[in-house]
């Protein structure tokens, strides 16, 4: 066996504490490149709104946590919704604002965070401008309450009609005209209701609730105000690169080094 190749690791480890100064050096000097090209970088502002849902057990049973999991996932679903995002920047337009980076529903994608809180689920904004980020998660939690409210009033709307379906007897059997099609077939509908149209009425509201269940309560909790200092400046990550890259270049020049 090559004695030489065991003890080799040993000398690279001597010649790099015999210049320890060189390699520290060296990393603060990468470190410092770093935090030179983290300043040629635009900041990142954050500001956020805070939306309230609660659901207001007074009109519940006691539902299990799988199922309040999904309740509160069609909350989710809404938030995120492409017609809301698209809302949300049309509104950014209206005020006179330019949309900047935020010019489509994708690149608004990019730059927003949802996140549920024990208060309620808060909206962020993420922009290199902070009035932009205030004005639109402003914006966005406008558009996202009034779809919600819609969502719970066609909810409600739906729930009536199912009542309205039990009441009128109505059953569902085979199309006469076409078998392989099924038929809502009603008795009566009550006053001024055509019982042949509640189950279409039924369905046309189920299609709004966008799975909103009439059992939440909807509010602004905190509106977003401008940041004034940014959040996101990505100079830790640059300066740590910029060290460890120091370290590994004076490693390899201190041991590299003839006759060192």
């Amino acid at each position: 066996m090559d004695d030489t190749y065991d003890i080799r690791p040993f000398q690279y480890l001597i010649k790099a504490l015999s210049g320890w100064k060189v390699i520290l050096s060296i990393s603060i000097f990468f470190g410092l490149i770093g935090l030179g090209v983290s300043s040629l970088l635009p900041p990142v502002f954050q500001s956020s709104s805070v939306l309230q849902v609660d659901i207001d057990h007074e009109y519940t049973k006691q539902m299990n946590d799988y199922t309040v999991m999904k309740a509160y996932e069609r909350v989710r679903g809404v938030l995120l919704a492409d017609d809301v995002l698209e809302e949300s920047i049309d509104t950014v337009i209206e005020e006179g604002a330019d949309p900047g980076e935020f010019s489509g529903i994708a690149a608004m994608r990019e730059r927003i965070r949802v996140s549920q809180r024990s208060d309620g689920w808060e909206l962020v904004v993420y922009s290199h401008d902070p009035q932009l980020a205030a004005t639109l998660a402003n914006a966005w939690a406008d558009s996202s309450i009034q779809n919600l409210e819609d969502g719970f009033r066609h909810s409600l709307m739906a729930w009536k009609w199912q009542g309205a379906l039990y009441s009128a007897h109505c059953s569902l059997g085979l199309d006469p005209d076409d078998e392989s099609r099924t038929l809502w077939t009603c008795t009566t509908g009550g006053e001024d209701i055509d019982p042949n149209s509640i189950a279409d009425a039924l369905l046309e509201e189920v299609q709004q609730t966008r799975g909103i269940l009439p059992i939440f309560s909807f509010s602004i909790l905190e509106r977003a105000a401008m940041p004034e200092t940014p959040v996101l400046w990505q100079r830790g990550t640059f300066v740590l690169i910029g060290l460890l890259l120091g370290l590994v270049v004076g490693f390899l020049w201190i041991v590299g080094r003839p006759g060192g």
